[in-house]
């Protein structure tokens, strides 16, 4: 699998498809994202047959209504509780978007996350690359560049083995950057034709899919 842009793949992978969206509200950055339309959930929302999203975020998901996004509602994936009943729904895919860095247990949001899958479901999650070249370049000059909610950095193999412990199998990886393609700087842009195509270990963005056991 090779991804480029996350949202562009989400988006495509998406498109008639059941789909839950975890931290669907991409607080604290929803409001200056969805003026732009550029938050993810709305991007789902033009493609998908059906999608639900679900946030902690109480105040995100009633401002984000005001911009007709009605279908995100109050969940907590840790600790497995929310104001929706999901345990009869069918999904094709669960997106786990960005959010699994900033949770104190991941590994029961994973066991929770398994609950709602069947054997076709695919869980789709993505996560920063702790190894990506912005951060080398910060470590090199004495800077650590991470977000102040994040409570692990994640590398590849300690997502996997954290995946294991769930009893989660990996069906298909792939290094990305975030957003789309339309979205993209000039400088991103110029960077990865002249030299991340060939060194993609050092994108920012790692993209999961996952399967039950």
């Amino acid at each position: 699998m090779k991804i480029d842009y996350k949202d562009d793949f989400l988006v495509k992978i998406c498109t008639d498809k059941n789909v839950l969206h975890v931290g669907a509200t991409d607080s604290p950055y929803h409001l200056e994202k969805v003026k732009k339309n550029r938050l993810l959930h709305q991007k789902l929302q033009n493609v998908c047959r059906h999608l639900i999203g679900l946030d902690v975020d109480k105040k995100a998901i009633r401002q984000l209504k005001k911009f007709d996004i009605k279908n995100i509602f109050y969940g907590d994936i840790v600790k497995g509780k929310c104001n929706i009943k999901l345990k009869t729904k069918k999904f094709d895919y669960i997106i786990l978007g960005d959010i699994i860095e900033h949770l104190d247990n991941p590994g029961s949001a994973l066991n929770n996350v398994k609950k709602l899958m069947n054997r076709k479901t695919r869980l789709l999650l993505t996560t920063p690359n702790v190894f990506s070249y912005r951060n080398i370049k910060g470590f090199i000059f004495g800077r650590e560049n991470v977000h102040p909610d994040h409570t692990f950095w994640p590398s590849y193999k300690t997502m996997i083995k954290l995946f294991s412990m769930s009893d989660l199998e990996m069906e298909d990886f792939s290094y990305c950057f975030w957003g789309s393609s339309n979205e993209a700087t000039l400088k991103s842009s110029i960077a990865y034709k002249l030299f991340l195509r060939m060194r993609r270990y050092l994108l920012p963005c790692m993209f999961f899919v996952l399967r039950k056991r």
